[in-house]
């Protein structure tokens, strides 16, 4: 999991593999406020972007979820703030729902050691197959939020270093 900001995004683009920067790009120069919810392609399966506009909701009421073949980049683009737990897949991880054979999306009942990020507008989080995270989180009170989340194939990452949760210690 990485936390970023726009603000900084020229100085540290470099940093990140070609793939995340496509991603990226299409968020910096995109209108975002004018898109509809929905999925938009990028680079076709390999890369694209859901926009949406859901209520923030208490972290409770809330379910921990992670992918088996997409990196995440999670972009706050309205709203005042979003708290997005995270924590590392491990043996603890106790699935209630595997679909990632169809929608390439678990949930799980229990996670071990979540941590918590606070996303105000123009930052964002990136999450790899290894970690679970749990979206669209408020502390005090809900509001509507307008995000952008960019799903990247992890195959596109020459190196192959992320091992599928589905392969590791996802249990049910």
């Amino acid at each position: 999991m990485i936390v970023c900001d726009l603000h900084n995004w020229n100085l540290e683009k470099y940093a990140f593999h070609s793939a995340i920067q496509i991603g990226m790009e299409y968020i910096i120069n995109t209108d975002i406020g004018s898109l509809s919810p929905g999925k938009y392609e990028i680079q076709g399966k390999e890369i694209f972007a859901q926009i949406q506009e859901v209520n923030t909701k208490s972290i409770v009421d809330t379910q921990p979820e992670s992918h088996a073949r997409y990196i995440d980049i999670h972009y706050l683009f309205n709203g005042s703030e979003e708290i997005i737990g995270v924590s590392k897949v491990n043996q603890k991880s106790i699935v209630s729902t595997n679909n990632f054979e169809t929608k390439d999306i678990a949930f799980y009942d229990s996670v071990e050691d979540e941590s918590f990020i606070l996303l105000k507008p123009d930052m964002f989080a990136i999450f790899f197959p290894t970690d679970i995270h749990r979206p669209c989180c408020h502390v005090g009170k809900s509001e509507s939020i307008k995000k952008v989340v960019i799903k990247i194939d992890s195959l596109l990452l020459s190196d192959q270093r992320f091992v599928q949760p589905s392969k590791m210690y996802v249990r049910m």
